[in-house]
């Protein structure tokens, strides 16, 4: 896998490759790699990136939410409830990971109805994409809960990491914010989805 990422940074094809030292060196390169892997024999699924950046479904290119970590600082291009809605999705069968993809890669304003009419389209996405996609949000939702203080959004099993098992607990804060004057519900949903976990770690 570390190979295969050597060559697509590179613009290489690893089917081309027959010179003997040639092919030693993207080995000595992919050794660097120091992601996706904890170890040879297990996966580190808890990181803030994108790395499946932008998503081609029926020729056409949508591009994902955003996380950035530049100067200390977290900020994602999730709203509340896209990321609530995302978040229900963990876990799902492979059936509906074309609304996963379709709820985390909605382009403009968010809502429920969109995402399922968009659905459509990433239903034609390669499975491997959207698996990718699947796995991506999840290692993103694993550092949220583990190596932040947004507690307020946690839903722990015990000391084990963060599943895709979700109490009431964050529909009901959209709620909950409304009735301290933040705004209506669909106002608050709307809102960056770290600023609204910043505000409830406050509280």
């Amino acid at each position: 896998m570390h190979i295969a990422y050597v060559c697509r940074c590179l613009g290489l094809n690893p089917g081309k490759i027959t010179d003997p030292t040639a092919a030693e060196n993207i080995y000595l390169l992919s050794t660097c790699i120091d992601f996706i892997f904890k170890n040879p024999k297990e996966i580190n699924a808890c990181f803030p990136a994108q790395l499946v950046p932008q998503v081609e479904a029926r020729k056409h290119p949508y591009n994902a939410y955003r996380i950035h970590t530049e100067y200390g600082t977290l900020t994602c291009g999730l709203t509340a409830i896209q990321f609530i809605e995302a978040y229900e999705l963990q876990d799902c069968p492979p059936e509906k990971l074309p609304l996963l993809a379709a709820i985390l890669y909605l382009p403009g304003r968010y809502t429920s109805e969109r995402a399922h009419l968009l659905a459509h389209r990433f239903a034609g996405v390669d499975p491997v994409v959207l698996q990718a996609i699947s796995f991506n949000f999840t290692a993103f939702i694993n550092y949220l809960f583990t190596q932040t203080p947004f507690h307020i959004l946690r839903a722990k099993r015990g000391t084990a990491a963060v599943t895709a098992t979700i109490t009431t607990g964050m529909a009901e804060s959209l709620y909950n914010l409304s009735a301290d004057g933040l705004g209506n519900v669909d106002v608050i949903g709307q809102m960056p989805l770290i600023s609204i976990s910043s505000y409830c770690v406050k509280r």
